[in-house]
């Protein structure tokens, strides 16, 4: 048997083993896939809009209720004010109604725009801030809030691995991938014989 890592900042009775057959109910949810689309440009004619609509075009299409947010008066973080903003509520509640996410934005620099990165600055996520106090002389992370979070994380992505392993295959069977493999068989099919 494979020895645990040490790991003297867990609260043992906190992380208890995972039991699988939880993660796969019996009843499942009947409603549809409950998307949020962020985009990140405020120009009239944008096309990292135009790629958020199609996105929510072909969602709708597969079946998913898709909503997006509006960055246009959506306030900086460290400008004075405080997440109780209207665009800052509006823009939290769609995160917590979201079951998934997609993120368009044009590219600025090498990144993403300012617009983009506002809104994600707003979207509460598992930081660690001021990680050069976070970790003691050995190196390993001090308990704190932080480590809590990324505790959080990692038994999120364990149990999404778990989720998601044995039906990868399904995960990523693209569609561009597909319409390649018809055009091949269509081509080989359609070839005049001589």
């Amino acid at each position: 048997m494979k020895e645990l890592p040490h790991t003297p900042n867990l609260i043992e009775v906190c992380l208890p083993s995972l039991d699988a057959d939880r993660l796969f109910p019996e009843k499942r949810s009947q409603h549809p896939p409950r998307i949020l689309i962020l985009y990140g440009s405020l120009r009239e004619r944008s096309y990292s809009r135009l790629v958020a609509d199609e996105a929510a075009r072909i969602l709708e299409r597969l079946g998913a209720e898709v909503r997006f947010f509006h960055p246009s008066g959506l306030p900086l973080v460290d400008d004075g004010v405080e997440a109780d903003h209207p665009k800052v509520v509006e823009l939290r509640n769609l995160v917590f109604w979201s079951e998934g996410m997609i993120w368009s934005s044009p590219e600025r620099h090498g990144a993403m725009t300012g617009v983009m990165k506002s809104q994600i600055d707003w979207i509460p996520l598992s930081s660690v801030a001021r990680a050069w106090d976070e970790f003691d002389d050995d190196g390993r992370m001090k308990p704190s809030s932080y480590y809590n979070r990324l505790v959080d994380v990692m038994e999120e992505l364990f149990r999404f691995t778990l989720l998601t392993r044995d039906i990868k295959d399904l995960l990523v069977d693209r569609y561009s991938e597909r319409v390649e493999s018809h055009a091949a068989l269509s081509a080989r099919v359609n070839t005049p014989t001589s």
